[in-house]
Protein backbone atom coordinates (compact mmCIF):
# COMPACT_ATOMS: atom_id res chain seq x y z
CA UNK A 1 0.00 0.00 0.00
CA UNK A 2 2.78 2.44 0.90
CA UNK A 3 4.75 1.67 -2.24
CA UNK A 4 1.71 2.34 -4.41
CA UNK A 5 1.08 5.74 -2.78
CA UNK A 6 4.71 6.90 -2.50
CA UNK A 7 6.20 5.31 -5.61
CA UNK A 8 9.96 5.36 -6.11
CA UNK A 9 11.58 6.83 -2.97
CA UNK A 10 14.70 7.73 -4.94
CA UNK A 11 12.81 10.72 -6.35
CA UNK A 12 13.09 12.45 -2.94
CA UNK A 13 16.26 14.40 -2.17
CA UNK A 14 15.96 13.91 1.59
CA UNK A 15 13.99 12.05 4.24
CA UNK A 16 12.32 15.35 5.17
CA UNK A 17 10.85 15.62 1.66
CA UNK A 18 9.63 12.02 1.80
CA UNK A 19 7.95 12.67 5.17
CA UNK A 20 6.37 15.88 3.84
CA UNK A 21 4.88 13.93 0.93
CA UNK A 22 3.67 11.00 3.03
CA UNK A 23 2.57 12.98 6.09
CA UNK A 24 3.42 10.64 8.99
CA UNK A 25 5.17 13.42 10.88
CA UNK A 26 3.88 14.09 14.40
CA UNK A 27 2.01 17.31 15.09
CA UNK A 28 3.82 19.14 17.90
CA UNK A 29 2.33 21.88 20.05
CA UNK A 30 4.60 24.06 22.13
CA UNK A 31 3.71 26.58 24.80
CA UNK A 32 6.57 28.05 26.76
CA UNK A 33 8.69 25.19 28.06
CA UNK A 34 5.96 22.58 27.57
CA UNK A 35 5.96 20.50 24.37
CA UNK A 36 3.30 17.92 23.52
CA UNK A 37 2.66 15.69 20.51
CA UNK A 38 -0.88 15.71 19.14
CA UNK A 39 -0.73 12.73 16.76
CA UNK A 40 -0.11 12.59 13.02
CA UNK A 41 -0.32 15.92 11.18
CA UNK A 42 -2.84 16.47 8.39
CA UNK A 43 -0.15 17.30 5.84
CA UNK A 44 0.76 14.95 3.03
CA UNK A 45 -1.05 11.96 1.58
CA UNK A 46 -4.35 11.23 3.36
CA UNK A 47 -4.37 7.56 2.33
CA UNK A 48 -0.95 6.95 3.91
CA UNK A 49 -2.03 8.78 7.09
CA UNK A 50 -5.19 6.68 7.41
CA UNK A 51 -3.22 3.48 6.83
CA UNK A 52 -0.62 4.39 9.47
CA UNK A 53 -3.22 5.60 11.96
CA UNK A 54 -5.20 2.32 11.81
Amino acid sequence: MLYIEIGDIDRFDSIEKLVACAGPDPQVEQSGDQVSEKGISKRGNRYIRSYMDA
